[in-house]
């Protein structure tokens, strides 16, 4: 029996579907292969459609950044979730293999927040600004938490996240092993909380 959807349902379902499609063609065809045409063809729809949704491109790809931003928010939130101060080195460990594996399962997204998070006059500037704010925001203030003895937790919040960029960006250029970037960030990460300044 097929499930029946209300218009708002209805409305809304195709909206997410032009946003899937949207993230198909750019993984195959990069930003350039973006049309209307093949977005609306990606996710079955017909091509009027997008139009209906969408004020034009630089919405949707707006709303589809902030999508795939909400998952990579979620991954390392759940890893998060999980710290477990007995076990400092595993849980570090498995903190920074969240957020490599979050970038790298989509580098497609990875390339764009790259190329887009300093830039305020792209359509994904804002989105991806907020994203790294919030991240830095949510680390400093676990670090508050579980290290409260720690100096400036917020310039270690942006260490860290600079030292994972640099990373992340490396591994997509194909200059750096993701092994060898965790197990180097895992060694510095470790290394310096446990020898902050003035201890």
């Amino acid at each position: 029996m097929q499930e029946k959807l209300t218009r708002k349902e209805a409305k809304e379902r195709t909206r997410q579907r032009l946003l899937d499609g949207l993230l198909d063609v750019a993984r195959e065809e990069g930003l350039q292969g973006l049309t209307t045409t093949k977005i609306a063809e990606a996710a079955g729809v017909a091509q009027s459609s997008f139009y209906f949704h969408f004020e034009g491109m630089e919405q949707a790809m707006r709303e589809a950044a902030d999508k795939l931003g909400n998952q990579v928010r979620e991954a390392i939130r759940a890893e998060r979730r999980k710290i477990d101060l007995s076990n400092p080195k595993a849980t570090l460990r498995s903190v920074q293999a969240a957020t490599m594996n979050a970038f790298l399962s989509e580098p497609m997204f990875a390339q764009l927040f790259l190329r887009h998070r300093r830039d305020p006059t792209s359509p994904l500037g804002e989105t991806f600004a907020e994203l790294l704010n919030e991240s830095r925001r949510e680390l400093a203030n676990d670090m508050k938490k579980y290290l409260a003895s720690l100096p400036h937790p917020e310039v270690y919040a942006e260490l860290f996240i600079g030292m994972s960029m640099a990373m992340i960006e490396g591994i997509l250029d194909g200059r750096l092993d993701r092994e060898a970037c965790l197990d180097v960030l895992v060694h510095m990460v470790g290394s310096t909380l446990a020898n902050p300044p003035g201890k």
